[in-house]
């Protein structure tokens, strides 16, 4: 075991025979001596490495002074300042945000668990979607990932009885949103929507806006375009433009109800427009 120090102040001069006849009595004790190493620390070493240390922690410098026979020093905390909380206008400025953030799919996935959790393959269905990944990366992916959506087993992602429920948060988005699907509101077309929409627009999903006027049922549309396979209709033309949000069902928390009937978004208007 090695001795430990004792260090021995030399701030008061005054007091110097003193701290000599205590380090002198503590050497000369053999006892003493086997446990401990005594040192008279050297003036003024002390003071400026507090100094130093109250800088470097941002603190003013330490005051020292003396009354009468006592030696006084004295230590500043950090000033610790109070913030005021933002409550309302916050709330709504983030609310307002986050609504024009959801997009068309995520807002019918919201939509969708309303009446209650669901299994990825319910949700799937009411959806009319076949494309695991295509539900995964662009409805349950966004949805929690802006905490509008929660699983019912976070631990276990995989369980095959994994269940999906909205949040307050979400709830609330739907409860400050009316339309059907929310694209950012604009009172007019800019070039950068123009060549978003052109990017998403696909040559036979051009075909199936162009014969959309109004609100239009799937047969309707269908009939229109002169296409014969239901079957290859959603899937080729129909789904695409949902997904892409071209196009909006007029029921959307009832894909399958047979008064379902679709129309235009405020993209593919803008894309028509912009198309000779």
């Amino acid at each position: 075991m090695s001795p430990l120090r004792i260090f021995i102040s030399s701030v008061q001069k005054e007091l110097a025979p003193e701290r000599a006849a205590l380090r002198d009595y503590l050497r000369g004790d053999a006892l003493m001596r086997k446990f401990f190493k005594v040192y008279i620390e050297q003036s003024g070493t002390g003071t400026l490495d507090m100094i130093k240390r109250c800088r470097a922690a941002g603190l003013p410098p330490p005051e020292f002074r003396q009354d009468g026979g006592i030696f006084i020093q004295t230590l500043r905390r950090p000033v610790v300042r109070k913030t005021m909380q933002v409550t309302a206008p916050t709330t709504h400025q983030v609310t307002h945000y986050v609504t024009h953030q959801v997009t068309h799919q995520v807002r019918n996935f919201l939509l969708a668990l309303q009446q209650g959790e669901k299994t990825r393959n319910e949700l799937m269905q009411m959806l009319e979607l076949k494309d695991a990944v295509n539900f995964r990366q662009n409805f349950v992916k966004p949805a929690i990932e802006m905490g509008l959506v929660r699983m019912t087993q976070p631990d276990s992602l995989k369980s095959p009885t994994q269940k999906y429920r909205i949040t307050i948060k979400g709830a609330t988005i739907l409860d400050n949103t009316s339309a059907p699907t929310l694209p950012p509101p604009t009172t007019q077309v800019t070039p950068e929507v123009t060549t978003d929409v052109t990017t998403d627009v696909r040559t036979d999903v051009s075909k199936l806006i162009q014969s959309i006027s109004g609100a239009m049922s799937r047969n309707e549309i269908r009939t229109r375009m002169r296409l014969k396979s239901d079957e290859s209709f959603r899937k080729n033309w129909l789904r695409p433009a949902l997904n892409a949000g071209l196009i909006e069902m007029t029921i959307p928390d009832k894909p399958k109800s047979v008064k379902q009937r679709y129309r235009l978004t405020q993209k593919s208007r803008a894309w028509l427009k912009k198309t000779p």
